[in-house]
């Protein structure tokens, strides 16, 4: 026992070795946080050699005016050093930002039949930067990716830009931004299925505002999975809108269904005077659901 505690009291009396550090001064909390994931040195190792250190720290302001320019900051003022130590090394920098460069031109052009689609049009104007904001790399490009997909989702999936480009004039501390989106033509709903042979399939049609012919639109394929999901009466759901009709510009939307528990269902019809002919599925459990045939949805549903 008294080798294995000597050593245990050697192991526990050595020095715990310095971490090597890099120290901002001058930047606000967005700005140090980019420069650090931007610059090697600033995840270096305590025990790098010595020449490898020297080589990032050369580097580094060459990142850190990277990071800023990320941001909008194209004229950063950067003083450095570098401090050795017994243990380890510590990078210090001190940088004045300077002014940031902001967005002046801003020219946005949607083409094709989306060119009088409102929903497009108000989709490019939101988020869609502004005059005088300060320019940022990233939110012009979430910006950007974001117009492509919400098209997208709007059914004109031949979409591309012609034209993306910001400009960036350091001495005039100005930005412009010329995007271009040919939206092509709009694709429409192709046909309807269900593979569960369970439920007729006009009691799963009511249970969707999809129609064949139809603008296709991704809201009425998510709504169409919420419905039948919190039906209850599937185990699961799953809807698959590939592959496209190119040819036809039209989307197939093919429900994946699963039963659920398994439940007997028989089907009446009835009259009301307030909404006129309905239908009805009930289960010795309980379950039921009632359909308006005047408007052909869902009603209600209990479980």
């Amino acid at each position: 026992m008294k080798p294995y505690l000597t050593l245990l009291l050697l192991l526990t009396a050595l020095p715990r070795m310095a971490g090597a550090e890099v120290h901002f001064c001058g930047l606000d909390e967005a700005q140090e946080l980019n420069a650090r994931a931007l610059m090697p040195l600033a995840e270096a190792p305590s025990d790098l050699p010595p020449w490898r250190v020297e080589r990032l720290y050369k580097q580094s302001p060459a990142d850190l005016e990277r990071a800023l320019e990320a941001l909008g900051y194209y004229q950063p003022e950067i003083r450095q050093r570098l401090v050795r130590d017994e243990d380890c090394w510590h990078a210090h920098f001190d940088v004045t930002p300077g002014p940031p460069v902001r967005w002046r031109g801003l020219e946005v052009g949607i083409s094709d039949a989306a060119a009088s689609d409102p929903g497009v049009q108000a989709l490019a104007d939101r988020d869609r930067p502004r005059a005088g904001e300060v320019f940022n790399h990233g939110d012009y490009t979430r910006y950007k990716n974001g117009l492509l997909a919400a098209v997208n989702a709007r059914g004109y999936f031949d979409a591309e830009y012609s034209l993306a480009e910001v400009r960036v004039e350091r001495e005039a501390l100005a930005a412009d931004l010329r995007l271009q989106l040919a939206a092509g033509q709009r694709y429409r709903f192709g046909e309807l299925s269900f593979t569960e042979g369970i439920i007729r399939q006009r009691i799963l049609e009511s249970y969707s505002d999809i129609r064949s012919g139809e603008p296709y639109s991704s809201e009425s394929v998510n709504n169409l999975l919420l419905e039948l999901n919190s039906s209850g009466y599937f185990g699961s759901v799953s809807i698959d809108t590939e592959p496209l009709d190119e040819a036809d510009k039209t989307v197939p939307v093919t429900v994946k269904l699963t039963p659920g528990p398994r439940r007997i269902y028989s089907v009446g019809l009835g009259y009301a005077t307030d909404t006129g002919r309905r239908a009805g599925s009930t289960s010795p459990t309980g379950g039921s659901t009632a359909v308006d045939t005047s408007s052909n949805r869902a009603c209600s549903a209990q479980n």
